[in-house]
């Protein structure tokens, strides 16, 4: 229901239409959709689906129907404020928004101010942690440290299940200076992580030279070079 209440208000129709039209296509193609979790999952043979799409993505290129990009919570934001002409924005609820930087709490968190903190101050708090796996490296370095204690079992990015979960005013979270930005109930930590994030496009190979990718390429550098002008521990990698 509400992915297709997102559909919905994407494309200005009605929800029901949306119900619809989703029933219909299953009943073409054969196959049947799981909504046993937060990722929706076709069951059946999909290649006469994915044939179609794949003339539905060719179509897009030749900016007959926008393309869509997304992004992780962090930075979407930044980056994807507008989108450039003939693209449309996801909803930035992707996983993997984490790789954090420095570590972020409440501003009344008993070692708000605290300096020169150490790994025996932090053991005794709760510290969210992503699902195992996701980022093993940085699951290390944080298990290493006293952290990565309550894990937040999510496949999207929701605000009220991840630093939702902080407002007891003690539980540690950690980010980089963008996911900072975008939690001003949130104070920074004497404590440095060690851990150096980044972001990056991700687009098929046989793609890239498309002028519309070329054309999102070149509003994200754009973008990025503003990021990286305000704050002062982004660097723009070439």
């Amino acid at each position: 229901m509400e992915q297709e209440l997102a559909v919905s208000a994407a494309t200005n129709v009605h929800q029901s239409t949306v119900s619809r039209q989703i029933r219909s296509a299953l009943k073409l193609f054969a196959l049947k959709l799981s909504r046993g979790s937060d990722h929706l999952q076709l069951a059946g043979d999909a290649s006469l689906l994915l044939a179609e799409r794949f003339v539905h993505q060719q179509a897009r290129l030749r900016g007959l129907a926008p393309l869509r990009v997304d992004a992780t919570y962090s930075s979407g934001p930044w980056l994807l404020s507008s989108p450039p002409e003939g693209w449309v924005l996801g909803q930035f609820d992707l996983p993997g928004m984490a790789r954090p930087l420095a570590l972020l709490a409440a501003p009344d968190h008993p070692l708000a101010h605290v300096r020169d903190l150490t790994p025996g101050d932090l053991e005794p708090f709760p510290s969210l942690a992503l699902p195992p796996g996701w980022f093993p490296r940085t699951e290390a370095v944080l298990r290493a440290q006293g952290l990565w204690s309550d894990e937040v079992r999510i496949k999207r990015y929701d605000p009220d299940r991840w630093e939702g979960r902080c407002a007891d005013g003690v539980t540690l979270t950690y980010g980089q200076s963008l996911t900072e930005a975008l939690q001003p109930g949130t104070v920074r930590l004497h404590w440095n992580l060690g851990l150096i994030t980044g972001e990056a496009l991700v687009v098929r190979r046989d793609l890239l030279d498309q002028p519309a990718i070329q054309q999102l390429v070149e509003h994200l550098q754009l973008q990025a070079q503003q990021v990286a002008a305000r704050f002062d521990d982004v660097e723009l990698v070439e």
